[in-house]
């Protein structure tokens, strides 16, 4: 159901060409009610490599981007999972957020490329 409305849209973050075919099956698997492990394996995946904003991160996960941040963002970024692109201004308006670099093995299995 994400593809036809991705294809279509053009922005600074091109969701035909950021989001590929195995991030969308993790997503739909997570349900309406996702559980925390599971959606932030998610979000670090998404965020793997690609500075990523909250509105950007909440509409491919249908969450609300303030709950998101106030919930999962922020707390990744305090046990060391993600970095702020602006780490002294948490509240920027391009504030953005992406996988610490080298965090593969300490998370979760390497990605297979």
């Amino acid at each position: 159901f994400f593809s036809s409305r991705r294809r279509h849209t053009r922005s600074l973050c091109d969701w035909s060409s950021d989001v590929c075919s195995p991030d969308l099956e993790q997503i739909a698997q997570l349900g309406q009610r996702p559980r925390q492990q599971a959606l932030r394996a998610v979000i670090r995946r998404l965020c793997r490599g690609h500075w990523r904003s909250a509105a950007w991160l909440a509409q491919q996960l249908n969450l609300d981007p303030h709950k998101l941040v106030e919930r999962h963002l922020s707390q990744m970024v305090k046990t060391g999972i993600l970095e702020r692109r602006f780490p002294a201004t948490p509240t920027h308006s391009d504030q953005a957020y992406r996988e610490v670099a080298g965090l593969g093995s300490l998370f979760g299995p390497p990605e297979k490329a």
